[in-house]
């Protein structure tokens, strides 16, 4: 139920105006639950309830519990016995993205619990075993979820780069986990913000990007459990970290609007953010690109 494909749209203004051959954007923000994370967590529910689970939990107040609250309405409308799902946001979080939360899980079995400590109480839930954790970043079978979207992307005529923004890595991983072995010409890009680049530093430990509040809240991951793994398809593949500031990621907003009148939120342009950062760093690119367009 997961596993359903989303638009490949080609932009050919914008591509002109970066005098690139040909741009595409994969468009997982219009994804049935929201986001790419749609891909990983609906398989991550479906396989574990075929283990016995009902019972489930997420720390996350953005694409990760949407795309698990979404999920269960729809599979708890079609089974007899309902499954549950407690979502720990914490205190902190944006108003309109709590209330936009709450407005679309309505499912009674759906339970969202505001905490200081949302991960803690997370792992504090499912200490016991009956409730299993839906954390990506450290569940080696949340990569599966995403070599969906690896195969669509390389549907693409004359694929050679990929941009993706990236916060744990599970899905920047996913991907180049179901692309590597028969299509390893195909360069990596991850893209993260000047707030969180975890990532990025394992791909360039010696450079240090300034840290301000990012405008792309959902890059949040300062652990990076993948950081190895992923910096080494990044290296392999000869793609490259790009880290983007606000400022840079409100003209890529605005340059999309403009040459095609499409509206990504601030989350969703970090891959098409980061292709203009390479692009201005005198970045040269021989093929078609593609840019992973996120969720909220």
């Amino acid at each position: 139920m997961g596993n359903q494909t989303t638009e490949l749209q080609e932009v050919p203004r914008l591509a002109k105006e970066l005098g690139l051959l040909k741009l595409y954007l994969k468009r997982e923000d219009k994804h049935p639950y929201g986001s790419q994370k749609g891909r990983s967590i609906p398989y991550l529910i479906d396989l574990y309830t075929k283990e016995g689970f009902e019972k489930f939990a997420i720390s996350s107040s953005g694409n990760a519990a949407l795309a698990a609250g979404l999920y269960i309405k729809e599979k708890n409308k079609s089974i007899e016995n309902p499954i549950s799902l407690e979502i720990f946001i914490g205190e902190k979080i944006d108003s309109a993205k709590e209330k936009f939360l709450r407005e679309r899980l309505t499912d009674t079995n759906i339970k969202i619990v505001k905490t200081e400590r949302p991960k803690q109480e997370l792992i504090k839930k499912t200490a016991g075993g009956d409730v299993k954790s839906l954390r990506q970043s450290t569940d080696e079978n949340a990569l599966v979820g995403y070599f969906d979207l690896a195969s669509e992307l390389i549907l693409v005529e004359g694929l050679s780069d990929i941009f993706v923004g990236a916060s744990s890595g599970t899905a920047s991983e996913g991907i180049a986990t179901g692309l590597f072995q028969k299509h390893s010409h195909i360069s990596h890009h991850i893209v993260q913000t000047t707030r969180c680049h975890t990532l990025a530093q394992a791909v360039f430990p010696k450079k240090v990007w300034e840290t301000e509040e990012s405008i792309a809240g959902a890059i949040v991951d300062n652990i990076g459990y993948r950081k190895e793994r992923v910096a080494k398809y990044v290296k392999k593949s000869k793609g490259g970290a790009w880290v983007v500031s606000n400022q840079e990621i409100k003209s890529a907003i605005d340059l999309l609007k403009k040459t095609e009148k499409i509206e990504l939120t601030s989350n969703g342009i970090l891959s098409v953010a980061g292709l203009i950062q390479a692009i201005n760093e005198g970045k040269k690119f021989k093929g078609t690109v593609a840019c992973v367009a996120g969720g909220k």
